[in-house]
């Protein structure tokens, strides 16, 4: 543990290598800073800004007051609901205004697609499963894919070599003969030997368990193997 020492102002412990502790240092620094003129006078400034400046409500907002804007072009705010910061943009704003609130899971979407906008007759109300299908078409997913450098790459296709059933292959640098686990599976139990269970006869096609041959048709005859 750090070693300790008493504070000589409030009797407190403080560090054993400070002349005092914590909270009494930071007391006296402030005391000092009041004591010069030059910087009460922008402390107090500072503090009629802070007290003088009203804090934005949802009601508060209106055309005329000072937006913020994003890259991408989307003109947006802050403001209070009670205790808490919230974000709202100007094409949600106005089209509450004229609207009603939005329903739960739904968004608005631009018509021509500009996000800087927001007329009125330029905004949709669509649920979000809607609204993420219309923007993740392939014409926008190649538009962003170029923004940054990249292309998009046509599907690829191959023939399964157990059911010749035609599928569409997820990765590009494996190499898929399958078009899924089941075909996979009854694949490779025709190259299986077939073999008779030593505990209760039953014909069942070995693979292998942990890199070994099976024996046994089950875990229960295997652990009833040599009773």
């Amino acid at each position: 543990m750090p070693k300790t020492s008493i504070c000589p102002t409030c009797g407190m412990s403080k560090d054993y290598r400070a002349q005092e502790c914590i909270s009494c240092g930071m007391s006296r620094k402030a005391r000092k800073q009041w004591a010069n003129g030059a910087v009460r006078e922008k402390m107090v400034k500072s503090l009629r800004i802070v007290h003088g400046r009203k804090r934005l409500h949802y009601s508060d907002i209106s055309e005329g007051i000072t937006w913020q804007y994003r890259t991408d072009g989307r003109v947006w705010i802050w403001f209070w609901d009670g205790d808490r910061k919230r974000t709202i943009y100007r094409y949600q704003w106005r089209w509450q205004q004229a609207n009603g609130p939005i329903p739960p899971g739904h968004a608005i979407h631009h018509i021509n697609e500009d996000c800087s906008d927001d007329r009125l007759e330029n905004l949709m109300c669509l649920s979000l499963s809607d609204h993420t299908t219309l923007h993740m078409d392939r014409d926008q997913k190649q538009r962003l894919l170029e923004g940054r450098g990249l292309r998009l790459l046509e599907p690829m296709s191959a023939v399964c070599t157990w059911c010749s059933k035609e599928f569409r292959i997820r990765s590009r640098t494996k190499v898929n003969r399958f078009c899924s686990l089941d075909c996979y599976h009854q694949s490779q139990a025709q190259h299986q030997p077939t073999v008779v269970c030593p505990t209760c006869g039953k014909t069942f096609r070995a693979g292998t368990d942990h890199g070994r041959d099976r024996k046994y048709c089950s875990r229960k005859c295997f652990d009833k193997r040599g009773a």
